[in-house]
Order: C-alpha cells, then structure tokens, then sequence
C-alpha cells in the first residue's frame, strides 16, 4: 500500500512559477478554490483509512489509540485490502475532481497520487516474488525492534498495550508463516544458506530470561526500563512486568519432518521478476526447512500460568 506524505509541503514549492503575469492570471482565473478545499479534505480521508488499516503506522506517527496493541494484518488479504484502497481512491479521484480546476500545487498532488497509484498497481502482481524471511530483512526481527524503537509506554495502559502486541505476535507470524508457504510451493525462496541466519536472528530474540537463564532477553529488559520509568506506584510497575512474565513467551514446537541439509547442486532456475526458483524436489525439502527454522526459532506470545 502506497503512503501520500507532505504533499502539501511538495506542493508549496512548486508553487513558485516562472510564467509571465498574464499567463498566471489567466490560469487563476480558471481555478476553483472551493475544489482544492475538498482536494485536501479527500486526501485526508484517504490518509485515515491508510491508519485504519495499520496500527503499526499509527504507532509511528505518535498516535496512541484503541489499535496501540495490535499488529497490521500481515496476510496476503491485507495487502488486497491495501490495494483496494489506493484502487477505490484513485477512481474516485478521478471522477470527483476535474484537474484542469485545480491550482498549480494542487494539480502536483493529483499526479503524485495517480503516479503513485499507477506503479503500485503495476508492482502488486509481483509481490510474491519476495522472500518473507531472509538474512536482511524479515518481520521475525523487524517487529521486536519496532516494539524496542516505537512503541512508547506513557503509562500502565501502554504497558498493557505492549503485552498485547506481545500476545498478538503469535498471529501474526503464523500469518507470515503461511504466505511463506505458499510463496515456496510456488518456488520463491531464498537458497539454503540463507536459512542458518535466519534461525540465529530469531534465536538472538529469545535469548536470555524469561526463557532460560542469563541477562534479560531484549524485549523484557525494554519493557522493565519502560516501566521502570513510569511515575506510577511501585506495585503497579510490578503488575506489568508480571504480566509480561505471565505470557510465557515461549519458543514453538509444533514439531516437523527431518529437513537436515542435504547437497544441492546450482540447478536453480531464475523465476518471475528476479526472484530465484529452485526445482520442485528442492522447494519441498526447503518449505519444511524454513518452517523447522522459525518453529524452532520464533517469538511467540501465549498467556500461562506465570
């Protein structure tokens, strides 16, 4: 899903033109105010249904809401749902505002969002060329750093948001985990070395207590100096780090086939859109490779006994 940001800010600048006087009042004179009124008014609902759709960016920007402790929706239907939107806001775009009405940055920002719009329509039959988990990017560490990064606990009720999102990241790395599996039943993924690395960044998550011993893991110890940090009662400050300790964050076992590695040679086929496609028998034995690597190797939120 496309972000629209600082248009307006964009907009000002190519305000300044160099056109002579009689050529900008002419062009005034074709402009209707009323409509770049609405124009603003339009892109701001759009920007609200974007934060609709994502907590996470709501987080970013500072807003504390009733979404504060919860994930986007990281399945592949959240994505039609991101696209649907920027696709039902560009038809309306267009059949609501005559471009020739508007004023000079105004018209910038139509085109920026029917830009914007075009190249990601044109992207969005590509997405799953991508590798959901990999060596450099993979929400398997991403979301522990956003909570680590954005996620500010202002007060108890903030705490309480942060467990959730605790809670909530079992949903939504299985979400991840089954886009991951139909990407590699479609033969897109990441070769095999690539798979060491990626269990040992989800294991440098857990490591440490709650789960065994040593120093605090990085998620508890940031969650203890937040609290830490609250101008709150000191059994309040007790309550959320125990709450924390409460979901057992945990490591999943589910359990899998033996997928030790075995020798390939250099048969890969490259795929659509760059993205490399290994032959049917290797993509099997590696969609229970990266399964066995995150069930062994993911954080998962799951309330316990404490």
């Amino acid at each position: 899903m496309m972000r629209v940001s600082l248009l307006g800010l964009v907009a000002a600048l190519a305000s300044y033109s160099t056109a002579s006087p009689v050529r900008a009042t002419i062009a005034a004179s074709q402009v209707d105010p009323q409509r770049n009124v609405e124009l603003a008014a339009f892109f701001d609902v759009y920007d609200k249904a974007q934060l609709a759709l994502s907590p996470t960016s709501k987080t970013v920007r500072g807003i504390v809401d009733e979404d504060y402790g919860r994930w986007d929706d990281f399945s592949d239907l959240g994505a039609q749902r991101g696209q649907l939107l920027d696709r039902t806001t560009l038809i309306a775009l267009r059949a609501r505002f005559d471009r020739t009405r508007l004023s000079s940055p105004d018209k910038l920002s139509y085109d920026i969002f029917e830009s914007a719009a075009a190249r990601s329509a044109a992207a969005f039959r590509y997405r799953r060329n991508a590798y959901v988990f990999d060596q450099m990017n993979g929400l398997h560490t991403r979301l522990p750093a956003f909570l680590i990064n954005f996620h500010r606990v202002d007060d108890v009720a903030a705490a309480k948001a942060y467990i959730r999102r605790l809670a909530g990241l079992e949903t939504a790395l299985d979400q991840l985990m089954t886009e991951a599996d139909a990407r590699a039943a479609a033969g897109v993924q990441p070769p095999r070395w690539v798979y060491p690395y990626v269990i040992r960044d989800a294991q440098n998550v857990i490591g440490g207590a709650p789960f065994g011993t040593g120093p605090d893991s990085a998620l508890f110890a940031d969650l203890k100096k937040k609290v830490s940090a609250l101008a709150v009662a000191e059994s309040e400050r007790r309550s959320a780090v125990s709450e924390c300790q409460g979901q057992r964050l945990r490591l999943a076992a589910r359990g899998g086939p033996d997928v030790r590695p075995g020798r390939r040679g250099d048969d890969r086929e490259s795929g659509q859109g760059g993205a490399v496609r290994n032959p049917p028998a290797a993509s099997r034995a590696d969609t229970c490779h990266v399964r066995d690597a995150l069930q062994r190797a993911v954080l998962v939120g799951r309330r316990g006994s404490g």
